[in-house]
């Protein structure tokens, strides 16, 4: 019966369209079948040509490799609850250094990777020599 509407749909779009899409769930049908019938089953994949074969294959390696790549490297990422408890200590107690910050947070069993402090943005060239400007006589 399934296979019947397969093939009934199959030849519809094929009328509507010379080359149709096939989804992943006819991909999943084939799967099955071919598991169905173990010796023969190639006599039916006539319909799929290699070059769909071979863009499948590289549309699957350029979606695990956009997956891969996204997964996050580095230092995992702060809880906010933590964060709040950094900033706390951090302007309850000036003088602490990140060092001494990530020592207390150790004794309260809280890992933190060091260092704290959060990078300095570069200032430019401009910004540093405004304040020796400042004294210049104006002409």
């Amino acid at each position: 019966m399934r296979m019947s509407h397969s093939v009934i749909s199959f030849e519809v779009a094929l009328r509507r369209n010379p080359r149709p899409r096939l989804r992943a769930r006819d991909r999943l049908l084939w799967v099955w079948l071919s598991q169905l019938w173990p010796n023969g089953w190639r006599l039916h994949l006539l319909v799929v040509r290699p070059e769909t074969v071979i863009r499948w294959h590289r549309t699957g390696w350029r979606r695990y490799w956009t997956w891969r790549s996204k997964t996050r490297l580095g230092r995992p990422r702060l809880s906010a609850e933590t964060g709040q408890l950094i900033g706390e200590m951090s302007r309850d107690n000036p003088l602490w250094g990140s060092e001494r910050i990530r020592g207390e947070l150790l004794k309260l069993g809280i890992v933190v990777s060091n260092p704290l402090d959060p990078p300095l943005p570069v200032a430019s060239a401009l910004t540093r020599w405004q304040p020796a400007l400042a004294h210049l006589p104006a002409q």
